[in-house]
């Protein structure tokens, strides 16, 4: 996945669009992507990171994402969707 691309991701059962740019890290089951929301929100940050997976690992990342959105605490980041 190229820098700078425009991608279409989730929350709460809303679609939003967000630019992926640099690569923030990298490992075994995919790649995590500094963001930023197309569009602005008040209720949601405008940067954030977004992780992508690697070709053969999408089951891994959701198992992943299911188990995030459960998580609630003050040491890892919050969970604000998938896509």
């Amino acid at each position: 996945m190229s820098s700078s691309e425009t991608v279409l991701l989730e929350l709460g059962g809303k679609p939003y669009r967000a630019t992926l740019g640099r690569v923030v890290s990298s490992g075994g089951a995919g790649q995590v992507f500094e963001a930023r929301r197309a569009t602005p929100s008040p209720l949601f940050p405008d940067t954030f990171v977004s992780k992508r997976a690697h070709p053969g690992h999408e089951a891994d990342l959701e198992r992943e994402a299911t188990l995030h959105e459960t998580l609630s605490h003050p040491g890892l980041p919050r969970f604000l969707g998938k896509g």
